[in-house]
């Protein structure tokens, strides 16, 4: 296989007909071929093969070619040819969110920035959407994605299943549901990659890398549900440690816990977007503090880790 950054175009014939310029008709060994296999997610579509006279890397995608494979634009792109005398356009990668409180300007609510964001860092390589599970028909295997315009405005654009999906829902509680684990296992079922499967879990992380020689070294110190005693020896050891919930995301519910032998313990943490500060002159007080506010069996969930400045 290889990979070759073309400039796509779109003609008005209604034929399935492909232009391509000379070097580009090259570089994917389809020379002297009258016809070729075009890809673009979950569709492909034979097309016959024509050859124009334009200098550097061009291809020309008639009406009835960009119809039939849903191509959602010109610009420049990828194309990936196969021994089969395939060639794949795109690829076509959805990116999967929710669309919370959106509106026009803002369809992925407090999230579009960051949706926004993702899907520049992929142009001029790939097709890049953005789609909540409430657009996709599977019926028709087609999608009524989010496309950037070239100035950053949101617009829709019917395409076929994303050759890859990469997760972006906002929570665990979204993508533990039962509608979106039905998701997931359709897009497998198809045969279409799903990356970023589920939120990571901080101890089965740590457990992954504690068995490899290479990441054990860089590794810091962490310990699983520690019991008072063990998170009093880690900080008079390592003078700050992280106190965070195993399951959480976002700097939701962490602790900062450091340890003054001459001033004594102190937890920094948010609390309604705001920075805590707590000072404490025992060790019990600030265990009361964290037991108060979570409970035994809150802070059975949570993890301790060496702090690293």
């Amino acid at each position: 296989m290889s990979l070759t950054s073309c400039h796509v175009h779109f003609s008005p014939q209604s034929e399935r007909i492909v232009y391509l310029s000379s070097s580009l008709l090259k570089s994917l060994k389809l020379a002297g071929k009258k016809s070729v296999h075009l890809k673009l997610g979950k569709q492909t579509i034979t097309a016959a093969i024509r050859t124009i006279n334009r200098q550097g890397s061009h291809l020309y995608l008639s009406a009835g070619v960009r119809n039939s494979i849903r191509v959602p634009k010109a610009g420049t792109i990828s194309l990936l040819q196969d021994e089969d005398n395939e060639v794949q356009i795109g690829p076509l990668i959805g990116v999967l969110t929710d669309s919370g409180l959106g509106s026009t300007g803002s369809p992925f609510g407090s999230r579009t920035g960051y949706i926004r964001q993702l899907l520049r860092m992929g142009e001029r390589k790939a097709y890049f959407f953005a789609f909540t599970p409430r657009d996709i028909d599977w019926q028709q295997e087609k999608v009524n994605g989010y496309f950037l315009n070239s100035q950053g405005g949101w617009y829709r654009k019917t395409v076929s299943l994303p050759d890859v999906v990469y997760n972006r829902l906002p929570s665990r509680r979204a993508e533990t549901t039962s509608t979106i684990t039905s998701l997931r296992e359709r897009f497998i079922r198809k045969q279409i990659p799903f990356f970023n499967w589920s939120f990571f879990n901080k101890s089965d992380v740590y457990k992954l890398l504690d068995q490899d020689v290479e990441a054990l070294v860089h590794m810091p110190e962490s310990a699983n549900n520690p019991r008072p005693e063990k998170i009093k020896e880690m900080l008079e050891k390592h003078q700050f440690i992280y106190y965070k919930p195993t399951a959480g995301s976002l700097g939701i519910g962490i602790y900062r816990l450091t340890y003054n032998p001459k001033r004594g313990y102190f937890a920094r943490y948010r609390r309604n977007n705001t920075n805590v500060l707590l000072r404490f002159t025992s060790f019990n007080s600030l265990m009361r503090m964290l037991q108060a506010r979570h409970g035994n069996s809150g802070l059975e969930r949570y993890v301790c880790q060496q702090g690293v400045r």
